[in-house]
């Protein structure tokens, strides 16, 4: 855990100042590490799922065979039936182990990667004049203008250039409301905005990362279930629908009563 969160402090440092192909590099190693530690959390779920009913099955099987050592044939049977579930589940559970290493080990392989990609980032870094890289146009976070005094002007600023379709502009305003204003009613709605704004654009992997910053700077804020959702639809368009599954049953366990949910629901139903 403290790896992981050196790493991603790091990487975000990086991000800032290294050049863009090494950044855009370093963020898509980043999205496919979310995408199999999510994989990899869906298999642990199964795994426990399929724990709990052999076991459930075990105590039958336990039961069932005192009473067949009375001679009921027809208890045997039964008997007979519920030792092969027991095995098929029991299958299962190899098939799931087996996936789980595969991908424990493919993350190895990225988070090795990962490492290299920073440590060049650093190395870099450390040849800059004072340890910024120059901004790269149309992306440096933009000033609020001086007559500006109330917050929900600057968020209004940002959103009326995202309704215009200014998406690179938006995310610039986005990215300086949330500097200026981080604890706001409306920092949750400028972080989604981010992510809105990579959508848009179909930089998926970048909107990926946007968006679950939405559920761990904000999880008590009322963009989650959106953030979810549309974490969702990114996943598919990047063509893991695996994972995007994942994300959209969280959203209908989590927050059952949100429209986003009823969503969701219907996306699982079509995509079986």
């Amino acid at each position: 855990m403290m790896r992981e969160k050196f790493t991603s402090m790091v990487l975000l440092l990086g991000l800032a100042f290294a050049p863009p192909a090494l950044a855009a590099r370093s963020d898509e190693i980043e999205a496919e590490l979310r995408s199999l530690r999510t994989q990899m959390q869906l298999l642990e779920n199964r795994e426990e799922s399929y724990r709990q009913e052999v076991l459930e099955l075990k105590k039958v099987v336990d039961r069932v065979s005192q009473q067949a050592a009375g001679g009921q044939a027809d208890i045997k049977a039964g008997l007979d039936e519920i030792r092969r579930r027991v095995e098929t589940l029991e299958q299962k559970q190899q098939e799931i182990g087996q996936g789980q290493e595969e991908i424990a080990a493919r993350l190895q392989n990225l988070e090795d990667k990962l490492e290299t990609e920073l440590s060049e980032i650093k190395t870099r870094l450390d040849y800059l004049d004072g340890g910024r890289a120059e901004p790269t146009p149309g992306t440096a976070p933009a000033p609020a203008p001086a007559n500006v005094k109330d917050y929900r002007e600057v968020y209004q600023l940002a959103l009326e250039q995202f309704r215009a379709k200014s998406y690179d502009a938006a995310r610039a305003q986005f990215e300086a409301f949330l500097k200026a204003y981080p604890n706001t009613e409306l920092s949750d709605n400028a972080q989604f905005g981010i992510g809105e704004c990579y959508y848009a654009l179909a930089q998926y992997d970048k909107a990926v990362l946007e968006y679950d910053k939405v559920r761990k700077n904000f999880p008590n804020g009322n963009k989650v279930p959106n953030a979810l959702w549309k974490m969702a639809l990114a996943f598919d368009r990047l063509g893991n629908r695996d994972v995007a599954k994942g994300f959209l049953k969280e959203l209908t366990e989590k927050y059952p009563a949100s429209a986003e949910a009823d969503l969701a629901k219907k996306k699982l139903a079509a995509w079986k």
